[in-house]
């Protein structure tokens, strides 16, 4: 089933696909996370230790939302996350909604 069947299905069934997934603020702070594991110990200012990704966000936003964008596109194309509705699941996540829509579909 197609994406698009799958989020008119889930909104005929009453299901909340927003239940399953990631929204754009929970994939930041999960960019942040791999900017941070990344160049853990690595990143300084003038000798100061920065948070990488405090510090790339606060310093060039412009630069931290393409380089958020790529990272997004990556995970997406490497097949570690599905976009649908907005959200973003993991495989495991996807076969939960699935699981729950047949489910949905069998109580009828």
């Amino acid at each position: 089933m197609d994406n698009e069947k799958m989020v008119k299905l889930a909104e005929l069934l009453g299901v909340d696909v927003i239940d399953y997934g990631s929204d754009d603020d929970a994939m930041c702070r999960q960019y942040d996370d791999f900017l941070d594991e990344v160049h853990e110990g690595n990143a300084s200012c003038c000798g100061i230790a920065v948070i990488p990704s405090k510090f790339v966000k606060e310093n060039d936003p412009v630069a931290y939302r393409c380089g958020f964008t790529d990272w997004l596109d990556s995970e997406i194309s490497n097949n570690n996350l599905v976009e649908l509705a907005g959200q973003y699941l993991t495989p495991e996540q996807l076969e939960d909604l699935k699981e729950d829509l047949k489910g949905a579909i069998d109580a009828l």
